[in-house]
């Protein structure tokens, strides 16, 4: 989505965002924690 036509003003569509952005963080942080060998789950690298 973009930040240009006002589409995250939108109820919906700014819950799909947010919801989005929390997942595509949360991978990444489970990417770097794999990198760095920390695999002991959820409570090591997450905090949703």
């Amino acid at each position: 989505m973009c930040h240009y036509c006002g589409c995250r003003e939108i109820p919906l569509i700014k819950e799909f965002i947010a919801e989005h952005e929390r997942v595509t963080d949360a991978a990444g942080d489970a990417l770097r924690a794999l990198e760095r060998g920390r695999r002991g789950g959820r409570g090591s690298w997450w905090t949703p």
